[in-house]
């Protein structure tokens, strides 16, 4: 493959890591829609769904899937633009000197992943088994202070409700308001980045 085809593939003038078909799917989605945000939120977050948020969930899309997918349980990727490559493990702090917190901090982010995958899988239509439960990773009735897997559960818990809300939030930022166009959408938070 030559040069020119290289760099047309990976697109590197874009700045953003979603496409503008992605925008578009995100903001037909999600524009002035948080029921759908709110159904997702109580996947994630492994709340009871109404029979209404059950149908919302069998209608989404391969491609908004992908999208959520994407967002959500973000993975090591070549083409994304640069200086936004990210993933679950990359915010790990390896400025802590505590060699303990570190390894709970790993544990609380393997947790996490396999949390998040687990609940992508039941959010697509698969079965999953369910076998991380959120209100599981809470302290129980007594706490030994230092208890190694009673810190990382409950680590890993909190790094799961800030991540889901986090990028849920990214989703409504990125939808913007139905009445704006993708272009105008990348102008706003081109404009908002620059603050």
């Amino acid at each position: 493959m030559g040069q020119a085809k290289i760099k047309q593939k990976r697109n590197f003038n874009q700045k953003m890591r979603f496409s503008d078909g992605d925008l578009t799917i995100l903001k037909y989605t999600f524009a002035d829609n948080d029921e759908l945000l709110y159904t997702l939120r109580k996947v994630f977050l492994q709340f009871e769904l109404t029979a209404d948020e059950q149908k919302l969930v069998k209608a989404l899309t391969p491609e908004l899937l992908a999208i959520i997918k994407k967002e959500l349980i973000p993975e090591l990727d070549p083409n994304v633009p640069l200086f936004q490559m990210q993933d679950l493990f990359n915010v790990v702090n390896f400025q802590e000197p505590d060699l303990f917190k570190l390894g709970m901090e790993i544990e609380a982010r393997l947790i996490e992943k396999k949390y998040l995958q687990q609940q992508f899988e039941i959010l697509a239509g698969g079965r999953g088994n369910g076998e991380i439960i959120l209100a599981n990773l809470l302290p129980k009735d007594t706490f030994v202070a230092g208890e190694r897997d009673g810190i990382t559960y409950l680590s890993a818990r909190n790094l799961i409700v800030r991540h889901v809300e986090t990028q849920l939030n990214v989703f409504k930022l990125l939808a913007g308001q139905s009445n704006e166009t993708v272009d105008q959408t990348k102008e706003r938070l081109q404009r908002d980045s620059a603050r």
